[in-house]
């Protein structure tokens, strides 16, 4: 815990020197840089006077913090024309427990004929995340609704097409599924 103590303890008549009060002030100042352990659990700071860096927690002036969420996306990328096949990109592995909150997809050459549907899957857990089917004709298409939506850290995932156009498959395909951690 800081302290303050006196450097010197003055009398009627005594000299106040610049080296003196230099000293007195010193002394202040070192017990004033206060560290972590300075403060007691029951000091009861307003959180308003506290600033948070990293501490992971957002605060409103309640006495509840809330988790603050991350998010991230995984994304998957396939060249060229497409056919109908799984485990068309690498593989990317979830880095935390993360809730799965949407699918988006682009083509550079759109289907025609009929949708091309991308499905992002599950492998570690065998089941699918979610699929979004580009309408023929269009280059993009975003979908919130998730099969299975929960993603945990060390799962891997998987890219696959399982429609194609019927007369233009679709070519040089990405996609991407967005979770919040």
């Amino acid at each position: 815990m800081a302290t303050v103590t006196r450097n010197t303890t003055w009398s009627s008549g005594q000299t106040l020197t610049a080296a003196a009060l230099n000293a007195e002030f010193n002394g202040l100042l070192a017990a004033l840089a206060l560290v972590n352990a300075d403060v007691s659990a029951s000091a009861a700071i307003v959180e308003s006077k506290i600033l948070f860096s990293g501490s992971g927690h957002s605060h409103q002036g309640t006495t509840t913090g809330a988790l603050i969420s991350k998010n991230v996306s995984y994304g998957f990328f396939a060249p060229g024309t497409q056919a109908v096949a799984n485990n068309l990109s690498w593989n990317p592995r979830v880095r935390a427990t993360a809730t799965a909150t949407r699918i988006s997809a682009y083509a550079q050459t759109a289907p025609t004929g009929s949708v091309l549907t991308v499905r992002v899957y599950n492998v570690t857990q065998a089941n699918n995340v979610a699929t979004l089917d580009i309408s023929a004709g269009a280059n993009a298409a975003t979908s919130t609704t998730i099969t299975n939506a929960s993603l945990a850290a060390g799962d891997i995932l998987r890219y696959d097409i399982t429609v194609i156009g019927s007369s233009v498959a679709g070519a040089d395909i990405s996609a991407q599924i967005d979770a919040t951690e």
